[in-house]
């Protein structure tokens, strides 16, 4: 019995620095224009997405408790997707991030896209992480004078 106990607890503590299995691949390139989106070289022209939406979960090394059981209890960092729609359907993509914020590294793509009337003030700012009433409110400031 002891060493059963033993042997779950180590399987609990190895399971702490271990990464959450993939389910897939990791393949394929998004790259964020200021005019368009590319996903795996096929080109999507801002003036054709009528709306584009991200989801941002969670980041690699990210770590998510109980919920990874024994497989692991660090994040891969897979469980973000963006979608836009284009043409009537909805397409939705899953990315990773590697690190936490790492979106803001698309700050100004995002900014062209909520310019062009594609992404809602709202969820820029969300993703962007301005939380503060200031801030957003010089953040809007920015926005109107056309600073970046």
């Amino acid at each position: 019995m002891i060493l059963s106990f033993l042997v779950c607890v180590g399987l609990a503590i190895r399971a702490v620095f271990k990464y959450q299995p993939l389910y897939g691949d990791l393949s394929g390139q998004v790259i964020f224009e200021n005019d368009s989106i590319s996903v795996d070289n096929r080109v999507f022209e801002l003036d054709d997405i009528s709306k584009i939406n991200f989801a941002i979960i969670d980041h690699k090394d990210l770590y998510i408790g109980r919920r990874g059981g024994l497989e692991g209890r660090k994040s891969q960092g897979v469980g973000n997707t963006f979608s836009f729609m284009v043409d009537n359907k909805q397409l939705t993509y899953q990315f990773q991030l590697l690190y936490k914020g790492q979106i803001k590294e698309i700050k100004d793509q995002l900014i062209s896209y909520h310019i062009a009337g594609k992404l809602h003030f709202l969820h820029l700012i969300e993703l962007l992480g301005i939380t503060k009433y200031e801030d957003i409110q010089e953040f809007k400031q920015q926005l109107a004078t056309g600073l970046k």
